[in-house]
């Protein structure tokens, strides 16, 4: 009876290992999934934004009858930093800008490296850079295009 009291109790190297490597096998699995709902999360944030900026600058042109000259005179409240373009609003996350001459609103989000575009006239794309590919199959799936992707490359709606 003796000896069985002398035993140790615990986890054997290998038990251990076997059990670091199941969670990196789902880890490995899950990480890629994670990223692209972040991702998915970011871009739906940009998409919002544009809108907003430019119902506001259409609101403005309604009003005006031209186009604004900076994000300051619009009837919503952007936050961020301007720069010295008016046209130009810098956010920890990117940047947007609203372009009255060429009628487009973009918002760039750094960090997944996508954009999307909204023209005053209606049209809007979504736009991959870097060669990123989870930002240029995002943009393919959000638009249902088969573009094939090369650098900078703009996926219409």
């Amino acid at each position: 009876m003796r000896q069985n009291e002398n035993k140790a109790q615990g986890f054997t190297l290998i038990e251990l290992l076997v059990v670091v490597l199941i969670i990196g096998i789902l880890a490995s699995i899950a990480l890629p999934q994670y990223n692209k709902a972040v991702a998915r999360s970011r871009y739906s944030t940009l998409k919002n934004i544009v809108h907003g900026v430019a119902t506001a600058v259409q609101e403005y042109y309604l009003a005006n009858g031209v186009y604004p000259d900076g994000f300051d005179v619009l009837s919503i409240e952007t936050g961020g930093e301007q720069r010295p373009a008016r046209t130009y609003q810098r956010y920890p996350w990117g940047n947007c800008v609203m372009e009255p001459d060429t009628q487009y609103v973009y918002c760039k989000n750094d960090s997944i490296h996508m954009s999307y575009v909204q023209g005053l006239d209606g049209t809007q794309s979504c736009v991959a850079y870097d060669g990123n590919a989870l930002a240029h199959k995002l943009c393919q799936q959000e638009t249902g295009s088969s573009t094939p992707w090369r650098g900078n490359t703009w996926y219409k709606y």
